[in-house]
């Protein structure tokens, strides 16, 4: 009985193994089959173009159908005929090895009719504009092409054809991505289009309205957010938000700094939101009002309404699109990369379950972060240096009221974190505004070289004459405390002169008293200041007078040259400011921080210098004048004769008119002792021109005599004039001021005089004549008057 039961359980067992190659054998020409036809329909559809819809519909059932049935197989082998090994192995082993040839070439149909099925995707997903499905379907098409199918990959042609597809697909993706960012977001400018060459550039001014048109309403905002995600996704966002920064900033961001009548409005749609800033008419009264900025309080208001537009704007801008996220799809990169196996032998299961996997992640960013990346390095900058700062009060007094401007500016700081614009570690608005004392002392001595260059490039020829009771002004006390006077003078071990530090009376010109008057209240500011803001101020009013002696000289020099007034100004501008310099210091020394030494001593000699070196110059050019008009005389040669004599009486008078001038435009302003020292030089240069030529003439008749004295005269009657004052004798004046004035007087002398007179004069070498004139000069003019005779050669004898 036992024989017959396991005859039959043997008889079964060949049955079973029968029908499983049965199965293997229909289902291995099955596969050979589908490989032939999907070789066939891939090369019809990619390579020849042909429509393949439906016979690529039938054929991805087909493979689905084989997957099925050779899961089935596998089951069965695995659960019924694997036990049977120990009696049939060999058997097993070929139908494992028929088994994992045709689960290998499953695989294969398994990986074209996965491409085959994304390409289909990703046509559907751009038709129906779900560009983040498309881009999700080209990167996994990317990923599939790149994974080895055999050894000999580049053999088989239709891979090469896939991967041209693939690159197609691409251009595909990027053009519709384009278009629909382009359609979807749009500029108009009126009154200016911006070029390439604007963008970044300041065009307020250039425009007169900017609208900002977006779909971003209904379909339209579905439409937007698939195409940010598609343009993140082929990595072309960056570009896009680049380009729509660089509009912002040139075309709106300039208004909300620098303008403030202006309008901000958002008008919507039913399918667009538009962002429109225009410059309203001014006749008219329309407009936003809390955009215009009142009479008053000027930094204050400014301040205010800049931050106030600032936010309107970029709420407008998130409220329209820029609330956006990013990187949301994600996950089908982060998915596939994590199932995708190295090698196309992979188990069919995870197959099956690869295309409907889907992690849930979030976003990697908003389009507002994009913008802030890019604009909020130059916005906070702006806003710190020309909207801030001019909110930074200009004196100590002033300092309590800016604690309203720090706490704006944290309201500012906190709206722009929430909107996503700027990242919550980025400090640049909080840093600025808490260090107040150096944006104080900043303000102050900016304000200050300001002003104080506004004044030394004005005009010099206003000017103001200094008091003689007080020629440098009201003083602070120089000892600490306010010391009366009677101590002070004890202090110093005796009483001092009334002249003591005294300025000669004079005039300076008025930008330079205010200029003096500046450094003295800035230096009062600084010892009511903290020391930072002391130190700082300190080195300002130092910086202010060096650069005094640099620009004045500089941007005046053809004043300098040309007008004798400028040039005495000048020169007095410089005296006045060193004579400052000598007690400068001294005055505010015990309330400034112990830290600074002060000191102005080291900037007396190049002030001093410069006053003097611009009036020598103008001397120099004074005097060339003179002598000029004295080589129209041609060395008062012959003037008995008309025409000569009436060229050395023109050149006398353009002498005398030219000094005429200079007593009238420097008298008022020298101190009397400059302007003395002055005319007597250019005086002087004029009497040596005179007796040098009037020396070394061969021959002087006696009518020529008498027309040189005539000619002298007059010269000797103003050059007196022009140096005195009332009560003062001209001709001690003359000696006094003008060294060459005693060869004139000993030149009329001989001009009028006797042989005899002029021995006398001469007496030995120990007289007047000698003094004045060299013995070859006194022997030349003998020669010149006196004929020859023993008389003159005994007279030209006794001159040695």
């Amino acid at each position: 009985m036992s024989s017959f039961v396991a005859k039959v359980l043997e008889h079964a067992g060949q049955m079973e193994k029968k029908a499983v190659h049965v199965q293997l054998d229909v289902l291995l020409d099955k596969l050979s089959g589908l490989e032939v036809e999907v070789h066939q329909l891939v090369e019809n559809k990619y390579s020849r173009f042909l429509p393949t819809l439906n016979a690529a519909e039938d054929l991805s059932h087909t493979v689905h159908q084989v997957h099925s049935d050779l899961a089935s197989v596998e089951s069965k082998i695995n659960s019924e005929i694997k036990g049977q090994l120990s009696v049939s192995t060999g058997e097993f082993q070929s139908l494992n090895q028929q088994l994992t040839e045709a689960k290998t070439k499953l695989a294969a149909l398994n990986y074209l009719v996965e491409i085959q099925d994304l390409l289909q995707n990703f046509s559907a997903a751009v038709s129906t504009k779900r560009y983040s499905e498309a881009a999700v379907a080209v990167r996994q098409l990317e990923v599939l092409l790149q994974q080895p199918l055999s050894e000999h990959d580049d053999q088989i042609s239709i891979l090469k054809e896939m991967r041209v597809e693939l690159t197609i697909l691409k251009e595909t993706l990027h053009r519709a991505l384009t278009d629909a960012w382009t359609d979807s977001v749009r500029w108009n400018v009126q009154g200016g289009k911006l070029s390439s060459s604007q963008v970044g550039r300041d065009v307020v001014g250039k425009t007169e309205e900017v609208c900002l048109a977006v779909s971003c309403v209904g379909e339209g905002a579905q439409v937007l957010a698939e195409t940010v995600e598609g343009l993140y996704m082929t990595q072309s966002l960056a570009g896009k938000m680049k380009t729509f920064t660089e509009h912002v900033q040139a075309q709106m961001f300039p208004y909300i700094l620098e303008r403030s009548d202006f309008v901000i409005d958002l008008k919507p749609s039913s399918s667009v939101q538009t962002l429109k800033i225009s410059v309203p008419d001014k006749s008219g009264s329309g407009g936003n009002s809390k955009n215009r900025k009142p009479a008053g309080n000027e930094d204050e208001v400014h301040y205010r309404t800049v931050f106030s537009n600032v936010l309107a704007l970029l709420e407008h801008l998130h409220k329209m699109f820029l609330h956006l996220g990013f990187g949301w799809q994600a996950a089908h990169e982060t998915s596939l990369s994590s199932s995708l196996s190295p090698s196309v032998t992979r188990d069919a299961s995870e197959m099956e379950t690869e295309s409907s996997q889907v992690a849930t992640v979030t976003g990697k960013g908003t389009l507002m972060s994009l913008l802030g990346q890019e604009v909020s390095p130059w916005l906070l900058d702006q806003l710190c240096r020309t909207v801030i700062a001019k909110a930074v009060p200009s004196s100590a007094k002033d300092l309590e009221g800016f604690n309203e401007v720090i706490t704006s500016t944290g309201l500012l700081q906190n709206k722009l974190i929430e909107l996503g614009f700027i990242q919550p570690d980025n400090k640049t608005l909080p840093d600025y505004v808490q260090n107040v004392n150096a944006l104080f002392a900043s303000k102050k001595c900016q304000t200050l070289l300001e002003e104080a260059r506004e004044l030394m490039t004005a005009s010099l020829h206003d000017s103001v004459a200094l008091p003689e009771d007080k020629p440098v002004g009201e003083w602070p006390p120089l000892l600490p405390g306010g010391v009366k006077k009677s101590k002070r003078m004890e202090a110093a071990g005796g009483e001092l002169s009334e002249n003591t530090l005294r300025l000669p009376k004079c005039r300076i010109s008025t930008t330079v008293e205010c200029l003096v008057r500046t450094a003295y209240e800035t230096l009062q500011e600084a010892t009511e200041s903290s020391p930072e803001c002391a130190t700082q101020m300190y080195y300002a009013v130092r910086g202010l007078f060096e650069i005094f002696c640099l620009v004045v000289p500089k941007h005046h020099s053809q004043s300098l040259e040309t007008f004798p007034q400028v040039a005495a100004l000048h020169h007095n501008n410089c005296m006045y400011v060193a004579h400052h310099f000598l007690t400068l210091a001294h005055q505010f020394a015990p309330r400034l921080p112990a830290t600074i030494v002060p000191t102005f001593v080291d900037l007396i000699h190049p002030i001093r210098q410069s006053g003097c070196e611009a009036f020598r110059r103008q001397l120099s050019h004074q005097r060339a004048l003179l002598l000029e008009s004295l080589d129209g005389a041609e060395g008062f040669a012959n003037v008995e004769e008309a025409a000569n004599r009436e060229q050395s009486e023109r050149a006398i008078k353009q002498v005398l008119l030219q000094l005429e001038h200079l007593q009238k435009v420097w008298k008022p302003v020298l101190p009397i002792d400059v302007y003395k020292k002055s005319m007597g030089k250019l005086t002087s240069a004029v009497v040596e021109r005179i007796t040098d030529c009037v020396s070394l003439l061969e021959d002087i008749a006696q009518e020529a005599g008498q027309v040189l004295l005539a000619l002298l005269s007059p010269l000797e009657e103003e050059a007196g004039r022009f140096l005195t004052s009332p009560g003062e004798v001209p001709a001690a004046e003359l000696l006094r001021f003008v060294p060459g004035w005693p060869r004139l007087s000993e030149l009329k002398v001989v001009l009028e005089a006797s042989l005899q007179d002029i021995s006398d004069r001469w007496a030995e070498g120990k007289g007047p004549l000698a003094l004045a004139y060299s013995p070859n000069e006194v022997k030349q003019m003998i020669r010149a008057l006196f004929q020859n005779t023993s008389r003159r050669s005994a007279v030209l004898a006794s001159i040695r």
